[in-house]
């Protein structure tokens, strides 16, 4: 009898007495002590215990995922033999990339760290391959000749990177990351023009840095004529249906 007394309810009974008052006052009528303490405690028990466990399983996943990310295994160059760490990236996402032989699209995790741009199969794997940007010589907007929606490129001496981001302000940031990578690596900042060669210099480091991603953005807004579903502008499909 005196479990069933109003005084002698728990803190989780008395909440949800005022959760259900709440309820009531909404429809109009009352809800007394005596009528919510017939509800079985264990019942609120064991639907908290439910929302906590939920609750820590996510913590527990995002956790792991970011404990799996800082002890990513370094990558190591198959050519010089050197090791390059990959954990506490400058920039790192999802993009798809255009596979040196087959040329087939495949989806890739990317990690960039300093003048080194990794790629690998998952978000927490080994890298299994790099761009060093320090040979880069430019990364600019590429629809056109990817024939796909935010498409990029970064080209070295030897070798063209086809790649897409998922969105265009994803492409836009990768543009910016890369190409202050790049800028990093070199001495000067200059922007070309079929006609001219502008240099200049700024006060900072970072101000250098700032000017090179805002420039490369602009650039590629307005480099951007992409847009139809299968990677062609009006002119070029009607010069394609003819032919």
């Amino acid at each position: 009898e005196e479990a069933s007394s109003p005084r002698f309810c728990s803190s989780a009974h008395a909440t949800e007495l005022r959760k259900r008052k709440r309820r009531a006052r909404a429809v109009g009528r009352t809800v007394h002590a005596a009528e919510f303490v017939r509800v079985p405690l264990g019942t609120i028990k064991n639907t908290a215990s439910r929302g906590i466990a939920a609750r820590k399983s996510q913590h527990r996943i995002r956790f792991s995922s970011m404990a799996a990310m800082a002890s990513r295994k370094a990558f190591t160059d198959p050519q010089t033999g050197i090791k390059y760490e990959t954990t506490n990236p400058e920039f790192q996402g999802w993009l798809t990339k255009q596979s040196s032989w087959l040329k087939e699209w495949r989806r890739r995790y990317f990690i960039l760290k300093g003048s080194k741009l990794f790629f690998c199969k998952t978000e927490s794997g080994a890298p299994h391959g790099m761009i060093d940007l320090a040979h880069c010589m430019t990364v600019k907007s590429a629809e056109l000749k990817a024939q796909k929606r935010n498409a990029l490129e970064v080209s070295t001496p030897d070798t063209t990177f086809l790649m897409y981001a998922d969105s265009e302000k994803e492409k836009d940031d990768w543009i910016g990351a890369i190409g202050r990578a790049i800028v990093r690596c070199s001495s000067t900042s200059e922007v070309s023009t079929p006609d001219t060669t502008f240099l200049m210099y700024a006060d900072s480091e970072k101000e250098k840095d700032d000017w090179i991603g805002a420039i490369g953005r602009a650039i590629v807004r307005c480099s951007s004529t992409y847009t139809n579903e299968d990677g062609m502008d009006d002119e070029e499909r009607d010069s394609d249906e003819s032919n």
